[in-house]
C-alpha cells in the first residue's frame, strides 16, 4: 500500500470538518483510508468499501434526526 502522505493517494477533507477537527479521506482498490488531516504521519485507519458505506449512511441518517 502506498504512504498515506504519498502523491498517489487522492485525498478529501470531510465537508463537515471543523478548522482544529478534521478528517480526509480517499478510496484506494476497494479499501477506504481515514486520517487525521492535522496529524497526517501518525497513521490511518482502512476499511472495507462496504464498512465505509455502513458508516457514511449511519452517520447521515443520525445527522438528518437531530436536524
Amino acid at each position: 500500500m502506498p504512504e498515506a502522505s504519498g502523491e498517489d493517494i487522492s485525498w478529501r477533507k470531510s465537508s463537515h470538518s471543523y478548522p482544529e477537527h478534521c478528517v480526509e479521506f480517499a478510496c484506494l482498490n476497494g479499501v477506504a483510508l481515514v486520517r487525521d488531516s492535522q496529524n497526517k504521519n501518525i497513521g490511518l485507519i482502512s476499511v472495507s468499501g462496504g464498512e465505509w458505506m455502513r458508516l457514511a449512511s449511519a452517520t447521515r441518517s443520525t445527522r438528518t434526526q437531530s436536524d
